[in-house]
């Protein structure tokens, strides 16, 4: 090489041209040789090859060139360099591996990372695919499968650019190739989820790098596995608990619940063709001789087989569901033609008329239909001419009278939840008098509804009356019988009327209570109570607020809440606000009931039993609800009027009614004493009755003889004035000593019924 270039100089640019195309010449031969090879080596693309960390094979090859000509530059000055000349070629070599593979194992980590992120979905079937197409690209497989066991099942996926099997591994080809296998185990110490192999046809030598990218790609999809299984157990699960709460557990037909949502929908679009729709209620006939002839086992089956046969007799668009109990309900579509609904309900209830088989024994179960319909008001009732479907559903004219009032009416048709009720409660009253008159089938006729159509309208006006506050509340105090000092006030609830003036409640409570307004009614109440009381403590008279809770409220799971936040919205003590609960007897058997009742009593709200000794409330309810007071109805009260306790006559009501009168109220006060429970007399309206309850040991009451029922401003003027020049009373004292009742010590205030 001295030879050849020992004429080289600094200057002579020829001698460095021939050296350059030499240098050329050699670099090209040598990617041409070498390149293809390694890319069938590692089973990549020749091009692909070319393209891989082509600049630094260029950097390289220049600096090797330049090193070239100035080692010979060197050389020709001092010849014993060339002793030095393998050190700066091994110098550059080291230099040019540790940058190759400083970019080789930032670009393994970047793809691996960018192959991790195709199957982190929540889609399993995805997410083991994209698994197995991605890793077999990222480590130069043959083939890649991942094996996944989750619970009792098994799963194997296989492929490499696609997938060539997905199954049970049982089932799966075998494969001789060699394998290179990691457990799907994620962070350590959890449990193994299955296997990532990576299988290739000749053998191979995995490195620490391999082995760390594999592990961690294993780590991945152990991740990804388990959140996508995650995600749909959780959507199996949903979808389950959905399923069962649109439908009856025994039957698998839908139930109420859904009967409802269904038709919600369908008349929230009086423009689709589920609008033109009915409602068949069905109640069963004998159903009760059968439970009490074969037992409930035996029902159960009858119920079975009752639903099949609804089913398989009702239309394909319409809905069969299991009312409650042994009522069937059926959401009749396409409902054009009143005749034409009738004779498709009349076919469903003929689906009945062939005994059914219950352990071998034939059993007639008939059923009594009544039969509801939502015509659109364009539509014209009435028999489709020439359909031979008009057959009557009963001999009687009044069978078919009034067709035409099926059609909604105007406040109706603004609310689909009012009609939704009003439809339902057609249908109710249809059945029972199909019940009442024997008949297979009723279609519903206003003229015989014995509901008022006055409040039939009233139910579609509550929307608006609940949303615009048209509800305003008026107190009745609560005085001290000894004293007539005000200890509280009930709230009672008026309705201005836009129209009709102020309407009392027996106008209006029972529709708040089957509507869905009920919720939003009782929130206003306890916020315009809780209000007044506000006012009152303001202006120096603490007194405690009732408020009369329907037995529907107390299947909210919300109450206590909405309780609990008025209460903090306008800074009341939780002791100082009353709940008067009715009609608890049979919900008192209810889970959902006495949990709310348990958390409005921890929340220190006081719970008052109305109506006590009516038949609403008993002794059974006392040993499971957690009340504080005790509320003896005005009607035991009015039969002691004028009742003069010396002479033991009374004018007006007779000797045994007045007997059981003051039997039901002495027995209640001393209740009340055993339990430490505050005894309230409603409806007192006479001094004689004042005297003689307070005679009878009964400490408070309320009633016209202190007050009417007014606002809380006319309260709070009545409060500041008193009775006597004594503020904050309605009556006068009593004279005289009450009656000493013998009762033994009452009990401690933590009694265990609270807990129940």
């Amino acid at each position: 090489m001295l030879v050849l270039f020992g004429s080289v100089g600094a200057g002579d640019a020829e001698g460095v041209a021939y050296l350059a195309v030499a240098f050329v010449t050699m670099t090209m031969v040598d990617e041409l040789l070498i390149t293809p090879v390694i890319a069938w080596a590692s089973r990549t693309g020749v091009v692909e090859r070319f393209r891989t960390n082509w600049d630094i094979r260029l950097v390289t090859a220049v600096g090797r060139f330049v090193v070239a000509v100035l080692a010979i530059l060197a050389l020709q000055a001092v010849q014993t360099l060339i002793y030095a000349l393998p050190l700066f070629v091994l110098l550059g070599h080291l230099w040019h591996e540790r940058w190759v593979r400083t970019r080789e194992e930032r670009e393994a980590w970047q793809n691996l990372a960018a192959a991790t992120e195709k199957f982190t979905g929540v889609d399993l079937d995805v997410v083991l695919r994209e698994a197995v197409i991605r890793g077999t690209k990222l480590f130069s497989a043959d083939l890649l499968e991942v094996e996944v066991w989750l619970g009792m099942s098994q799963r194997l996926v296989r492929g490499a650019e696609t997938i060539t099997y997905d199954g049970d591994p049982v089932n799966a080809p075998p494969d001789s190739s060699g394998v290179y296998a990691v457990a799907l185990h994620g962070y350590q110490g959890r449990r193994d989820i299955g296997a990532l192999r990576l299988r290739f046809r000749n053998q191979v030598k995995v490195s620490d790098r391999e082995q760390a990218m594999v592990a961690s790609y294993a780590a991945a999809l152990d991740t990804a596995v388990r959140n996508a299984a995650a995600y749909r157990q959780l959507g199996e699960a949903t979808a389950a608990h959905a399923h069962a709460a649109a439908h009856d557990a025994l039957t698998g037909l839908a139930n109420r619940r859904e009967l409802e949502r269904e038709l919600t929908a369908a008349l929230a679009n009086p423009a689709s063709l589920d609008s033109r729709i009915a409602v068949m209620l069905l109640d069963l006939r004998h159903f009760k001789e059968v439970n009490d002839a074969l037992g409930h086992l035996a029902g159960d089956r009858v119920l079975v087989q009752v639903a099949e046969r609804l089913s398989g007799a009702a239309g394909p668009n319409d809905l069969v569901t299991r009312f409650g109990g042994d009522e069937f309900a059926v959401l009749l579509r396409s409902a054009f033609r009143p005749a034409r609904v009738e004779a498709r309900a009349r076919r469903v209830l003929k689906s009945l008329a062939e005994p059914l088989e219950v352990d071998g024994l034939p059993i007639l179960v008939e059923a009594n239909g009544g039969l509801a319909l939502a015509l659109d008001p364009q539509d014209e009732p009435g028999p489709a001419a020439g359909t031979g479907e008009a057959t009557p559903v009963s001999s009687t004219p009044a069978a078919h009278e009034g067709a035409a009032d099926t059609t909604p009416g105007p406040a109706f048709r603004s609310d689909p939840q009012a009609w939704l009720t009003e439809l339902m409660r057609r249908a109710d009253v249809a059945m029972y008098q199909a019940k009442r008159t024997s008949q297979p089938l009723v279609c519903y006729t206003m003229a015989r509804d014995p509901a008022d159509r006055e409040r039939l309208t009233l139910a579609g006006q509550l929307p608006r009356a609940v949303s615009e506050r048209e509800f305003i509340l008026h107190f009745q105090p609560i005085v001290d019988l000894a004293s007539g000092e005000v200890l509280g006030a009930e709230a009672l609830a008026r309705w201005r009327h836009p129209t009709r003036g102020q309407l009392e409640p027996r106008w209006f409570l029972d529709l708040l209570e089957r509507s869905a307004q009920l919720p939003a009614f009782t929130a206003a109440v306890l916020d315009d109570a809780l209000s007044a009381a506000t006012m009152w403590r303001a202006a120096g008279h603490d007194l405690s607020v009732s408020v009369n809770i329907s037995a529907r409220s107390l299947l909210d799971t919300n109450l206590p809440r909405q309780v609990l936040e008025a209460l903090d919205r306008h800074g009341t003590e939780p002791e100082r606000l009353c709940l008067e609960l009715t009609e608890t007897l049979a919900l008192s058997q209810l889970e959902t009931v006495d949990q709310v009742l348990t958390r409005l009593h921890d929340i220190g709200v006081r719970l008052a039993l109305d109506d006590f000794g009516t038949g609403f409330s008993s002794l059974a309810v006392l040993s499971r609800i957690p009340v504080h007071q005790l509320k003896i109805d005005r009607s035991f009260v009015l039969a002691l009027r004028d009742l003069d306790i010396s002479a033991g006559t009374d004018p007006v009501a007779d000797a045994d009614t007045i007997s059981q009168a003051k039997a039901v109220v002495r027995s209640t006060v001393q209740l009340g004493r055993t339990l430490d429970l505050t005894v309230v007399a409603e409806g007192i309206e006479a001094e004689s009755q004042r005297r003689l309850l307070w005679e009878l040991g009964c400490a408070a009451g309320q009633g016209h003889l202190f007050a009417r029922a007014e606002p809380p401003e006319r309260l709070l003027a009545a409060l500041t004035t008193g009775v006597g020049g004594r503020p904050g009373t309605a009556a006068d004292p009593m004279t005289g000593d009450p009656t000493v009742v013998q009762l033994r010590p009452p009990r401690a205030s933590g009694r265990g019924r609270s807990g129940r």
